[in-house]
This record gives structure tokens, sequence and C-alpha cells, in this order.
């Protein structure tokens, strides 16, 4: 047994209990073991030299260590065959250990000093078989753990508080809370700079409590308390039991500046059932899921006032009691017992494969560009809701795109690459973020489009992952592809083909076309439009530029969606249309908006990106013309289906299973011109292809479709062979 921390002295009472023989303690030389085992004077307290300091000094210094703990392993405990060791520090003892054939468990509880120690460490799991426990996901991350089998997270618990600490409601004398060192890593100097901005009329007799002290040798500049007129702060110092204060506070805050690994301090809140204000750092996230708080960017003080100031106003009247629940659904020291012996009991037979899933081909996310990163969000989005515990889920995207870099959106991790997700650097970007998917250990691929099929075949080659591939449209087809384009696109539609475990057709159409020409059968999966519908809360801020009645078109301005047929159609009949799209982007059209944007019924608008602004244009309008002739499912179609307005749409395949042959169709300007001319309104139309959209374009729909054949694929990397 080796440790000496607060948790390894849980962990010898859970070993015990278990009916393991603990014998003896390894404890560091600096972390005064004496002192801190006291209570366990029963056991012997061998003390070795610190670890974490020997590297620094000298090699000679490490090798000694090593050889003496090697002696005192073999001719001291002889018969154990277990050894736990509690943080990094331990490496040595746990390579050693395994060295002499002995069963070892490293638990980290500390992110990684720097990405040589997480080389070692890598390194160490790999070639010695060494298993890990991490505190929580945001330590595995920091290591690079991703791809290492052996790595368990297992969260840390806490003992619940005695009941004379108890207070619910407004029996709790303060208002908020801070219990820590008082130092700038813990957001300190935040929490305070956020109370000047809360020391207002309107929080006058609000009850701060802070509790905590410097570190040894520093203390507080004199007037740190002064200067508050309305508020009342309390500093108590340093408490034994400062944790138990929370239960006598409403609002617990963590401020901290550092990526605390899996801070205690927000269990002991949700613990005393607090409401809780936080930085969005380090564990803090992981532990807060689920639970009535706010995460705000680390050192924002006016960001902090906010969710302090919303905390006190009482708008979550169930928080405190929420809090209270998800700390005994995750975080009670019998829960902890339980999950670490599960961890520690040896594997009787090989556990199923965690899905470990990259998104490959889209911009990235959050979505900001069409139709594959509305999906991918979609999909991120899906997976939080469902709380998918087993789903580990990267996105890759183009760092152009997103300047700030997020590590995370939502759930997902998210990866960039230098190069552009479009145009011919997309063939490159696909390709190379692939190759960096398998090199981390991902065991799906799901690549969205074609581009970066041609590395498909190295990857089968050396790698199990599972690959399955979104065609999209049949995208060699579309009128601005020709020559050698056309043809490198084909060929890579046949290589997805060819080289997927499994593909996806987002129409039936697509999948009839690819079963003709390859004799494949496709998972047939569209997309999701209800996330259209997000900003039909807003209030009616209406253009009034526009007309009253109107119909509405939205599109690429590209040949192939037809928007010169429907503008000839239009102005012919004289019947008012809004027409947004990328006019100024080609040449095609420029030449449309020089010729159709002066007509009196035509009102020509540049691409809408904001949600709630293109919602309003969408409610607004009596009728939708879509003019799409290749592609497969088009997203605006099926994000229009959900706003029962009637359809006219461009007569092909993919068009009439989209609608289930509910809309209109037409295929020249002159049969569009007629239709509008007729005065069609149908509004038995409109609902039945609202019904379709609400039966088969939902996202919940669609995200389950998407990981149920994900986790289906997952579940074959189980035994299986390289493709030679």
């Amino acid at each position: 047994m080796y440790g000496s921390s607060r948790i390894a002295r849980f962990i010898i009472t859970f070993l015990e209990d278990a009916g393991y023989s603990v014998d003896a303690l390894v404890a560091v030389e600096h972390n005064d073991p004496a002192a801190r085992y006291a209570a366990r004077a029963d056991l012997p307290v061998l003390v070795m030299r610190d670890f974490r300091q020997a590297p620094f000094k000298s090699l000679a210094k490490v090798i000694r260590n090593s050889v003496r703990f090697a002696a005192l392993l073999r001719r001291g405990f002889p018969r154990h065959r277990t050894l736990y060791c509690n943080t990094f520090a331990t490496l040595p003892a746990a390579l050693i250990a395994r060295m002499l054939r002995r069963r070892c468990i490293l638990h980290l509880h500390e992110t990684a000093p720097g990405p040589a120690a997480a080389a070692v460490l890598k390194a160490a799991i790999q070639l010695s078989g060494l298993q890990v426990i991490t505190v929580s996901q945001a330590i595995k991350d920091s290591w690079g753990l991703e791809t290492a089998a052996q790595v368990q997270v297992i969260h840390n618990g806490i003992p619940d508080l005695d009941k004379s600490y108890a207070a619910t409601g407004d029996s709790r004398p303060w208002d908020i809370a801070f219990a820590g060192r008082l130092t700038a890593q813990k957001g300190f100097h935040v929490f305070l700079n956020a109370l000047r901005l809360l020391d207002t009329p309107r929080h006058r007799g609000a009850k701060i409590l802070i509790l905590g002290g410097c570190l040894p040798g520093e203390t507080l500049p004199p007037g740190t308390f002064a200067g508050f007129t309305h508020l009342q702060l309390d500093y108590l110092g340093e408490r034994p039991d400062a944790a138990a204060f929370f239960a006598q506070s409403k609002v617990a805050c963590i401020p901290s500046l550092f990526a605390d690994p899996f801070p205690t301090t927000a269990l002991e809140a949700l613990r005393a059932g607090c409401l809780v204000a936080a930085s969005d750092t380090g564990g803090l996230p992981e532990a807060l899921q689920g639970t009535a708080s706010t995460l705000v960017a680390p050192g924002n003080a006016e960001a902090l006032a906010q969710a302090l100031a919303a905390k006190l106003a009482g708008t979550d009247p169930d928080g405190a009691r929420q809090n209270r629940a998800q700390y005994e659904a995750r975080f009670t020291l019998q829960g902890f017992k339980a999950r670490f012996l599960a961890g520690l009991a040896p594997q009787q037979t090989r556990p199923a494969p965690q899905m470990k899933a990259a998104i490959l081909g889209t911009v990235g996310v959050p979505g900001r560009y069409g139709g594959f990163e509305t999906l991918a969000e979609n999909l991120v989005r899906y997976s939080m809701a469902q709380h998918r515990k087993e789903a580990d889920l990267t996105v890759y995207c183009s760092a152009r795109a997103y300047p700030s870099r997020p590590a995370r959106f939502l759930n997902a991790r998210l990866r960039y690459s230098r190069l552009n997700a479009n145009g011919i650097q997309s063939i490159l970007y696909d390709a190379m973020t692939a190759l960096d998917a398998v090199r981390r250990g991902h065991n799906v691929l799901l690549l969205l489009g074609v581009s970066g099929a041609c590395v498909l075949p190295l990857i089968r080659l050396v790698s199990r992952a599972r690959i399955i591939t979104n065609v999209d449209g049949i995208e060699w087809q579309r009128a601005k592809w020709q020559g050698l384009a056309r043809r490198f696109l084909r060929w890579s539609e046949g290589l997805a083909v060819r080289w997927s475990h499994q593909v996806i057709a987002d129409n039936q159409g697509i999948a009839d076309y690819l079963r003709e020409t390859y004799g494949v059968t496709a998972e047939v999966i569209a997309y999701g439009g209800d996330h259209a519908l997000a900003g039909s809360g807003v209030s009616p801020d209406d253009d009034t530029a526009l007309p009253a009645r109107y119909a509405l078109a939205l599109c690429r301005i590209e040949p192939e969606n037809n928007p010169e047929m429907i503008l000839t159609a239009f102005a012919q009949a004289g019947q008012p249309l809004v027409f947004a799209g990328n006019w100024n982007n080609s040449t095609f059209g420029r030449r449309l908006r020089a010729q159709f944007g002066g007509h009196p019924a035509l009102h020509l608008l540049d691409p809408v990106y904001d949600p709630a602004a293109l919602c309003r244009l969408r409610s607004n309008a009596s009728l939708y013309v879509h003019g799409h002739s290749a592609g497969g499912t088009n997203p605006a179609l099926v994000e229009m289906m959900h706003f029962n307005l009637p359809i006219l749409a461009y007569d092909c395949s993919f068009n009439r299973f989209t609608t289930e042959q509910q809309a209109a169709f037409f295929t020249s300007s002159a049969a569009l011109a007629e239709l509008i001319s007729s005065g069609f309104d149908d509004t038995a139309a409109a609902a039945a292809l609202c019904d379709v959209a609400r039966r088969r374009y939902r996202w919940d729909r669609i995200g389950q479709q998407y990981f149920g054949l994900m986790q289906a694929e997952t579940q074959k990397t189980r035994g299986q062979r390289r493709c030679r």
C-alpha cells in the first residue's frame, strides 16, 4: 500500500472491508506520514525518499531509491501480489512492482505536469501493462491517456455530513460561502472583485462567509475585507470543519483559476445542498454536470457576479434538492467504495469494447457552415442530452474557422487542423484528421463526405477502427464539378463505398443509386430539422421592407439548385418572392442579382445566419420553394417542413422521397409560374408535410440512429483482424 492522501486513508478502509489484508504503508518522506496516518498507528509506515524530487536531483538517487524499494518488496513483502500506488510520484515503485510480476494500480489525482511526464506515463502503461485509475476525465485528458485501455475514470466520494450541521432553505444564515486557500490560484481575488460588483443596494444585507488562510509565510494585505457598504462579510479564518459551513450557506462559490483536477470543494457543496457558481475549468464541469450550477470563464469577475446575483435571486427553487440528490447519486463514500472495488477486481472476462468515436469531414462545431456541421453539432447535443457515458466523442475542426479554439463543446473533445476543411485542401484535411484519429485510438470513425476516402485503405490496413461514411449526395454529378475534379470525386466515392464498414445514405434515392452502382446496402439516415424552430419564441421583429405575404426560397446560388428557374417563374407571375442566398460568391450569382435584383416582386437577400432572424423569415412566409435537383436529403427542405407551409419542390427522386410526395412539383419555370399564378395554397399538404417532419426529421431520432449504428460497429472491434 503506497499513499499519502486522505483518499488513501479511505481506500485502506475499503480494502480491509473487502477482505484484503493491508499490512504496511509506504509513504513519501516530505508528506509527514506519521502525522497523516496517526489514526492507523497499528500499521508500520515505511518511509521512502520523494520520487517526485529525485529525478531532478540526480539519476544516481533515482537508481538508489529504486534498488532500495525493490529489495524491500522482495524481502519484506514477498507474498504481496498487489501494490496500490497513490499519485504520479510513485511511478518508479509501480514499475518495480511490475518488473517483479506484481499487480499494480496507479491512482492519479493530479494533472500532467508537462508533456514529458505524460510521455513517460504512456510508455510505462504500454510497456508494463500498468493499471491506472484517474479521479476525473479531465485528468485522463491532461495525461493524453485516451487510447489506454488500462485506464479507468473513478470519481471520488466523500462522507456525508453530520446531521447536526444540517440546515435548509431560509434557515441558512449565510447567502454566499467561499472556503479554501486565499490565493490567486483559487480565485480569491476574483471572488472579492465579484463581491464588489454585488455591493449595491439591491443586495443590501446579504451575508458572505469566507473561510481559509494564506499559504505559509504569507498574509492578506491590510484592508482586504474593507470598503463594503451593503454586503456583510464574515471572515472566520481557517477551520478544520470549514466544509460543514456550506450547510449553513445558500450559495457556494468556487472561482478557481487553475485546472483543479476534481475539486473536493464542489462535492462538499453538493453534499450540503448548496447552489454553486464556479469556474469552467479542470474537473469542475465534470463534477457539476447535471446540477443546479452556473459555470463562468475563469477570472471573469463580472460573469461571476452575475451568476451569484442570479443564485441569490432564487430563480431555481429546486436547485438545492437537485444538488443534494446529485451528491447522493454520484459522490457518496459508499458509492466511491463500490466503484473503487469494482475497478480493483481482476477482470474475469474481457469487457465489451467502449465506443471512442471521431467525427470527421466537417468545418467543426458549433456549426457555422452547412448541413454536415449542423449534423455534427446535433449529434454532440444528443450525446450530451442522453448522458452517454459510454460515448467518448471527438470532433475534428478547422482551426481557421475557430480562432479561439476551445478544447471542448458540451461533452465532446475538439481537435484542430490548420488545414481548410473546404476547397482543394479538404482532401488533405479529411485524410490527415482521419489518420490522427486512428493514432489516438478511436475505434469508430464517422466520416462525413468522401473527400478523404483516399486514406481509407491505409486505415483498414493498419488499424481495427470501424469506418462509417456518410456519402452525402452524388457530389460528382453537381454541375459545378467538371473534368479532373469530377473524376476525382467519383473515384473517392468508389473508395468510400469499397473501404467503409458501413455506408450511410441520407435519402432512399441515394441508397438506391449505391445499390445499383456498387452493389452495397446503405443505412438510410436523414437529417433533423426541428432545430430550426428554436427561435420561434422570439419577438416578431419583422422587416417592414418585406411584403406581408411572400414565398420564400433559401439555398446556395449554384446551377443545380435552379435559382434562375425560380426567379424567372416569379418574375413572370408577378408574385412576391423573398430569396436568400450567397449571390456575391460566384459570377453566376452576381449575374442573377444584376438581372433580377430590380424587379419589384423579387427581394434578393444576402445569406441569413442568425437563427432567430432566419426563424422569423420562415415563420412569416406563406409558401416555400425548393429548387435543389441533387444532393439527397437537403437540410433546408427538412427544416422548412417543420413550419407547416405548403412546398413547391423541383421534381426529382430525392425531393419526392424526402417529402413522401406531399409537396407539389415542377420541372421548369413555366410549370412553376403556373402553380404560383393558380394561387397554390394547399393547407392539407402543409399539415401532411409537417407530420412527415415530426415523424422522420427530429434530431432525437437521427441521433438515436447514428449512435445505435456506431455502438453496433464498436462491438465488432472485439477480436477483429486487420484487413490484409
